[in-house]
């Protein structure tokens, strides 16, 4: 009988899902803790990597395209899937990693960079969540 319910627990799709999506996060963790080491020459534990930054860390975030903030609203533990893929293949591309602003100057979180070729660039730093999401792509200056 103890047989009979191991089996059943290994087989559940919902458990399976929980393991690639687990796969997933390490992968990007892994893939964005490389970018800031090549980038920034900051090398981090793949575990240390985070979205939203804390002011103690050395990095941060600068959005290069306007419509990916999605990419950004939650942090990296509850990111599905789809988002895990999408931060390994547009890292570099849509986001980078920047070296973090001077303590003080990021006191809202967010500073708007023009970028040339480019309408605007969001730098997203360590703020207040509920801040964070009120910030669409359709306000950011041009």
């Amino acid at each position: 009988m103890h047989q009979a319910l191991c089996n059943r627990k290994h087989n559940n799709p919902r458990r399976q899902s929980n393991l690639e999506r687990a796969k997933w996060r390490a992968k990007c963790r892994d893939v964005l803790a490389e970018h800031i080491e090549q980038r920034l020459g900051i090398k981090l534990d793949p575990g240390q990597v985070r979205l939203n930054p804390s002011n103690d860390d050395c990095y941060s975030w600068k959005l290069l395209v306007d419509d990916h903030l999605y990419l950004f609203e939650r942090n990296l533990s509850d990111q599905t899937i789809g988002v895990y893929k999408d931060l390994c293949n547009l890292v570099g591309q849509v986001f980078e990693a920047v070296p973090r602003e001077p303590s003080g100057s990021m006191s809202s979180g967010f500073s708007f960079m023009s970028a040339p070729a480019k309408p605007a660039s969001l730098l997203l730093g360590s703020t207040s969540w509920k801040f964070r999401t009120n910030i669409y792509p359709n306000n950011l200056p041009s």
